[in-house]
């Protein structure tokens, strides 16, 4: 905020007690610099000031040795104002101060502070709450004839004036020390800046003569408008007690908290109930915090670090066992193992299934979608068990790991490795499980096959229970083609020659539009792409699924797998998942 913004709104807003939360804030979010020492007393002076007149009595005639002192002791750069225009800030502070119900102390501190103020034109920034708490900052720029412009000085004595005009005003000398603050910000200042031009200084010049003869007559004028107010002496006096109690510490936020909640996702703490707002931290799944109030329908406000914070209150829940209460849309619990069932279709064709996959549930921003996946190979004596590549043992149409013309194939591959020896079994796990977090993220529940470097499922037993559990399936791969260079992504499209099974033919279409997706997804995120994205292939995957199935090449085994790439793949993959499903 520049001087001149915040001139008019600290003037203003510290007569209100809605603005001091916001304002106190305001200075918490400010860069804060090491306060110079010669300035430390100017302050404490002020800060003295402002609790020492809420206990004085004074009359009419105080104005004018309060008037002389100030035009005395004002620096040049001060300008003289506009009567008319210092009316009607008098009258404006007058009319805010009585809707307000403030009391003689804050006005005062209010006019100390825009004192203080006025020596920042000078270089250093200067803030003060209306408590009396003060904060120096670095000035963006020079600002003096901005506050001339805005008639400043003018607002300031006016301000005196008004406390004066309330009783509030000492006679002697307690003024002297805000009025000398400004020559000690200018000595900070000029080591380290240029002198203001001559015609600056000439068109800043102050006119104390002026000052001195409507000072008084302004101040009876306001003295009597103040007496009207007034109910009687009972109560004016009753209202200056009050303000003689102590400056009001920083509220107890521990005080004002009602409850506990959780995250229920990784979420941003944000300074602001705004989403563009300074992000704080962000905060884990399952991290409590303590709650103040509902901010407002998306806002709930936190206890954060000692003061107050904001989260987005979709991520939050009053159930500590939150993550054990989510259900997917099938009835499956966070965290619960699916094994395969024998009364599923095609489970008995599975030779090996003593495994289980298992159920993740999003927790935030649920889509109700469960993408079932498969990272490949990784199955322990899956090389030395067979299985039929259809279910009516009929021949591969097409070559692969297996041969066209074979009726029945290894039950699960044990992968290449990449040109530094990597397993592609080992690539294929990373990559599912950074693919898995984005999912869960983006509010699709998961349903991993493999998460361990084994798990006792062969492509039979993995691909029914995405029948039964998963909306789609994808497998993730590198292609073994022994080429020296990274021949880019493509899918695994299906062939004619199985399109006719039943099971197949009711979703190989939707299958290819899926891995369209993906390859669409991949290529937006910048990955390279081998010709149109897809080869055919007779899978075991593909002949023995109900639901959208696709084994996703993601390279070869020339292709870099280092971790920036894969998260690049995930991204790509998610894209296209959300591509597919409309999101």
């Amino acid at each position: 905020m520049y001087k001149d913004d915040l001139f008019e709104s600290l003037l203003m807003d510290a007569l209100t007690e809605e603005s001091e939360q916001a304002l106190q804030r305001e200075l918490a979010e400010a860069e804060q610099i090491e306060i110079p020492e010669r300035l430390k007393g100017r302050i404490a002076d002020l800060i003295a000031h402002a609790d020492e007149i809420a206990d004085r009595d004074t009359d009419e005639n105080a104005l004018q040795p309060v008037q002389a002192e100030l035009t005395a002791e004002q620096p040049a750069g001060i300008v003289e104002g506009d009567p008319e225009n210092d009316g009607k800030v008098i009258r404006s502070l007058r009319s805010r101060r009585r809707k307000s119900g403030r009391t003689a102390r804050q006005l005062a501190s209010a006019a100390a502070a825009v004192i203080v103020l006025l020596a920042g034109s000078f270089g250093v920034r200067t803030f003060m709450t209306p408590k009396g708490s003060a904060v120096v900052m670095e000035a963006e720029a020079p600002a003096a004839p901005a506050m001339a412009e805005d008639g400043a000085a003018e607002m300031a004595a006016e301000t005196v004036a008004e406390a004066a005009a309330y009783g509030s005003v000492p006679t002697g000398g307690a003024i002297s020390g805000a009025g000398n603050a400004a020559p000690a910000m200018v000595e900070e200042r000029a080591a380290g800046a240029p002198a203001a031009p001559a015609e600056t200084v000439e068109e800043l010049a102050f006119n104390k003569q002026a000052k001195m003869d409507a000072g008084p007559e302004a101040a009876r004028e306001e003295l009597a408008m103040a007496a009207a107010d007034e109910d009687s002496e009972d109560a004016a006096a009753s209202t200056f007690a009050a303000s003689s109690a102590a400056p009001a510490a920083m509220p107890d936020y521990e005080a004002m908290v009602t409850g506990t909640a959780y995250t229920i996702s990784n979420v941003n703490v944000r300074q602001q109930p705004d989403t563009s707002a300074e992000i704080l931290a962000m905060l884990e799944p399952g991290t409590e915090v303590s709650v103040i109030t509902q901010a407002d329908d998306e806002w709930t406000e936190i206890l954060y670090e000692g003061g107050l914070a904001y989260i987005n209150r979709k991520y939050l829940t009053e159930d500590p066992d939150w993550q054990a209460h989510l259900r997917t849309k099938n009835g499956y619990a966070n965290g619960q193992k699916v094994s395969l069932n024998d009364g599923w279709r095609y489970a008995e064709f599975s030779k090996i299934h003593s495994g289980s996959a298992v159920m993740y549930t999003a927790s935030a921003d649920r889509k109700n979608i469960i993408i079932g996946v498969n990272a490949g190979h990784g199955t322990e004596g899956g090389t030395s068990v067979k299985t039929l590549c259809h279910p009516d043992g009929s021949a591969k149409v097409t070559g692969g790991t297996t041969s066209a013309g074979s009726t029945s194939a290894v039950a699960v591959s044990s992968g290449m490795s990449f040109n530094d020896g990597t397993p592609e079994r080992k690539v294929t796990l990373a990559e599912a499980r950074i693919l898995k977090r984005k999912l869960l993220a983006a509010g699709y529940d998961v349903l991993m096959i493999r998460e361990e470097d084994d798990v006792q499922l062969d492509n039979v037993a993995r691909t029914v229970i995405c029948n039964n559990a998963a909306d789609c399936h994808i497998a993730i791969h590198w292609d073994g083609d022994g080429l020296s260079y990274d021949k880019g992504c493509f899918y695994m499209s299906v062939p004619d020659g199985i399109k006719h099974f039943d099971n197949v033919a009711a979703v190989w279409q939707e299958s290819e539009r899926l891995g369209n997706s993906l390859i669409s997804g991949l290529s937006a995120a910048g990955s390279k792409i081998m010709g149109d994205g897809y080869m055919d292939m007779d899978l075991t995957q593909t002949t023995y699924s109900s639901i959208p199935s696709v084994d996703i090449e993601l390279g070869n085994q020339s292709s870099d797998h280092s971790e920036a790439v894969l998260e690049r793949l995930a991204d790509g993959l998610v894209a296209g998942i959300n591509k597919f499903y409309g999101f």
